[in-house]
Parts: C-alpha cells; structure tokens; sequence
C-alpha cells in the first residue's frame, strides 16, 4: 500500500461550483462485522498487551521465523508522515527464542531493532510503550506518533509495528494481531480490520497491513451500514462537542457520497477515527488527517463542534471528504517513488474531488463556494515557492510550510485545468470525474500505480495533447497555472488581476 501526503495542519476549503446539487443517503442502522477467517498459521503476528502495574504501558510481541543468515533487522518508517526519530518513545527492547531463552539485541537508531539468532530460528522481539506526553499544541507530524494516556491508545501501524526486514513488504502473508488486557481494563476500542479488539487474522502485505490504524481506550465505537459495507466510527469520548451518533451520521454521509462519486463500494469494511489533539482556541482551528489501510484517522481541536454555518462544521467536513477521498487518490490509485514529485495529484486532486463532492450534496451554498475558490486562487498567487519544481516538493514537503502547501494548491488547480477542458472537448458531456473514474476501473480489485508519465497519458487521451503539455510545464518544471477565462462561464465571471478572481455573473454584471 502506498503511502499518501497527510493533511496538513488545515484550513480545509471547499471550492468547486457551477455543478448541480444532489442529496446522498446513507443507512446508520447498527450491524454486526465479522471477517471472513483466516484459518492457516500466521507468518507474522502482533500482541498487543496493556500493563497498569507499575505503570501505564503497552507492551508489543512481534513473532516470525527470522533470517536465514541469522541477522533480523526490524524497523519502523522513519519518516512517516514527517516522523522523525520513530521509535523513541519505545522502551526496553528484549527478544528471545522459540524456547525463550534470551537473544542478543542492537538498537543502533531508535527505529530499528536488531536480533542475532540461530539462522531460521522463530524469534520474538519485545518493546514497550510508556504513557505519553499530550499532543499540545497541534504540530505537523506530532499527532502521528504513538499516544498512550490513561484513557487513550492511538497507534498508526507504520510509526508503532516494526516490519521484519528480511520479509517483502508488498507480498501477502497471513498475519495476526491480538489483544490482552484491554478488556479487562474496560477499554474498547477498532482497527482498520474489525470495529473491536478481538483477534484478527488476516492474509494482507505487511505493508498495507502496518499502514493501519489501533484505537483504544475511552472511546465510543458504532458500526453502521453505507450502500451495504460496514463502515465503523471510533470517536473519543468527552473530547468534542459533538455526539458519536452525530460524527457517525455525519462520517457515513461522506463515506457515501465518496463510494457514489467514485461508483466503487470495494471496501468490505472501514473504519473512521477521531481524537482530540492540541488545545480548544477560540480564534483559530486547527485539524489534520491520514489516510489508511481501510480507514482514515482525524485529528481534531478539543471541543470542535457542529454549529450550523459555521467554519468549524465545513472544515470538519472538508477534513473527512478530503481523508474519505485518499482511499482510491493515492490508495486504490497509488503512486510510484518518489512520492511527493506526484503529490499535485494525490494531494491536489483529491482537494478537488473532496470539494466537488461537497459541493454536489449542498454542503456549501453558491457564496461559500465561490470565496473558496477565490481563496485557492488567492493562497497560490501568494505562495513565494509557486513555481517551485517537482523535485524541490520532494526534497522540501516536510520542512517547508509554503512547498508543503503548494501541491494542494497547484494540484487542485490543475484539476479544474483538466475539468473544463474535458468538459469543452466533450460538450459537458465528460469532466475530470470520469477520467478519476476511468483510473479506479483500470484498478480493478487491486492497485494502480502511476507516475505523473502515466497520468499525463491520461489527461491527454481525455483532455488532449496540448492541455498534457501544459500540465506537465506546470507539475514538474513548475511553470505558474493559467485558467482559461471561461472557466466556470457563464455562471462565474473570471477576472484577472493580483490576484485573479471569480465573480458571482448572476449578481455582477459583466461590465
């Protein structure tokens, strides 16, 4: 599974106009979710164990047939999501053999884990997870780490699940995750494999499978139905001002205007989790998100709440439509290494679908609309790396606020490029939707991986040769986009200026 841009610490903005409006059902009614079984041995499993005494912990077993050459290295993703120094909140790493005697074990950077062992011995590795400071303020990054508290255990697999190196991560394997002292300590909790913390075995790559969510705690989970696939909800409890029944039904309606978008209910279960992080302000709001194996994590401000009109509720959804999107934008569509040159479309596309999505179901009215799309417009105008190469995001994603900002930008803007010159080649016939479309088709029940070459075949076969051109100018060499002035037309007015803008044409005349 490949893995996508985050969303970063966000103003999410909803912008598409001039497309009709429509009303997405969804079902909320309870169903009970249990996956298929996998019944042969597993070749790698996960325990997970929560200790209260002396102090708050989780403890994790990692079990598999080591290396033929007697060298076992396991890691985490250092990296991750602009993680650096993964692993160092674990503690006391130890491993032993089949027998349980004692191996030698290295550590020589906190994401890596050594163990010398008898060559093709079953080892176990052990390390453990001391509670954790809160996540105060929101930090990019920050909120991917591992969180232990007294009532909280949030973990994403990448950054928390080592990977035996000497195995493939892209090879299916069956694998097992199992859970002790949870119950008994009451709490509850998901994974991006079942909506409670039973065992589970399942046949997946390591990778996709560690690039998978785990929460627990004081947390309410509520497993509903969206266009018949379970869809799960896992909320912290106390932490907003919403209910879970109300961030569930608000979850699963964007779930199913994604699945309708996208014509795809592949996904034979998901989860959506949300958790408090930063402190509540009442001058500014700050959210983020990952999208996952089957799931989605958001990252919300304590107290964030549903207020009709209000910005917090429009971000929020924004937030899900743009996480909810990843799962065929850079996951059923992945991308190939390295991975932020092609963040233009993982990120920026799925900015557009996100919105455009919104904007179908009537979640923003026509002025909102607008002033999001002028907004876009207005943040790219300003942005001082604009015309920064591909190789320059790749390099600079994470350290640079202005480059990691600019493929939402410039990809978002590229997708209405692409948009309207489909829809002028087509007579509004086809748009970019049905190239997106066309993409998750050619997945099949798999995964398509691209490179922005690929893509660019693409955009020429539905928008031609000459629109391609230009989109390659802008997402590798970094040339500055150009909207055509009748974008939108006649509904809006474009004006060009410093910066250009839309205008409402049905409230201002054309002069």
């Amino acid at each position: 599974m490949s893995i996508v841009a985050h969303r970063r610490v966000a103003i999410v903005r909803a912008l598409v106009v001039g497309v009709a409006l429509a009303t997405a059902a969804c079902s909320s009614t309870s169903t009970n979710y249990v996956p298929e079984p996998v019944r042969e041995a597993p070749d790698l499993t996960y325990a997970l164990t929560l200790e209260s005494s002396p102090k708050l912990a989780v403890r994790f077993d990692v079990g598999v047939i080591g290396s033929s050459d007697g060298i076992t290295e396991f890691a985490l993703d250092e990296g991750f999501g602009g993680v650096k120094q993964a692993g160092s909140e674990f503690v006391r790493p130890e491993a032993t053999d089949e027998r349980g005697a004692p191996l030698q074990v290295e550590r020589p950077a906190p994401y890596r884990f050594i163990v010398r062992h008898p060559p093709g011995a079953r080892i176990a590795l052990r390390y453990t997870l001391p509670e954790t400071a809160p996540k105060t303020p929101f930090v990019d990054s920050g909120h991917f780490r591992p969180v232990l508290t007294s009532s909280l255990l949030h973990l994403i697999g990448d950054v928390a699940l080592v990977a035996p190196r000497h195995l493939d991560s892209g090879t299916r394997r069956v694998i097992e995750l199992t859970f002790a002292g949870f119950k008994d300590g009451g709490w509850s909790g998901a994974t991006s494999f079942r909506p409670d913390l039973d065992a589970i075995r399942v046949r997946e790559s390591i990778g996709a499978f560690r690039h998978g969510l785990i929460v627990a705690g004081d947390v309410d989970v509520d497993v509903g139905a969206v266009r018949g696939r379970p869809v799960a909800v896992a909320m912290q409890r106390g932490a907003f001002g919403f209910t879970a029944d109300e961030f569930a039904a608000r979850v699963r309606r964007i779930v199913e205007l994604q699945r309708a978008y996208f014509r795809d209910d592949d996904a034979p279960y998901f989860l959506v989790s949300a958790i408090a992080i930063g402190a509540k302000s009442e001058t500014s709001f700050s959210a983020g998100g990952t999208g996952l194996t089957q799931s989605f994590a958001a990252f919300l401000p304590p107290g964030a709440a549903f207020h009709v009109d209000t910005d917090e509720a429009k971000l929020i959804d924004g937030l899900l439509a743009h996480e909810m999107a990843h799962h065929w934008i850079g996951g059923r569509v992945a991308v190939k290494p390295p991975e932020a040159e092609h963040y233009w479309f993982t990120e920026g596309f799925t900015e557009f679908v996100a919105r455009r999505v919104l904007a179908d179901a009537g979640l923003l009215t026509r002025a909102q609309s607008i002033d999001e799309l002028n907004a876009t417009l207005l943040e790219y105008h300003v942005n001082p790396e604009k015309n920064a190469p591909a190789a320059r995001i790749a390099d600079a994603f994470w350290a640079d606020p202005n480059v990691g900002d600019l493929p939402y930008q410039r990809g978002n803007l590229v997708a209405i490029v692409v948009d309207h010159a489909i829809r002028a080649r087509t007579g509004g016939k086809n748009g970019v939707d049905d190239l997106l479309r066309e993409l998750v088709r050619d997945a099949g029940e798999g995964q398509l991986v691209v490179d922005t070459d690929d893509l660019l075949l693409r955009i020429s076969a539905w928008a031609g040769a000459d629109v391609a051109a230009r989109v390659r100018a802008v997402v590798v060499n970094g040339e500055t986009v150009e909207l055509d002035p009748t974008t939108y037309a006649p509904s809006l007015r474009y004006v060009p200026g410093d910066p250009p803008q839309f205008v409402d044409a049905e409230a201002s005349p054309t002069p």
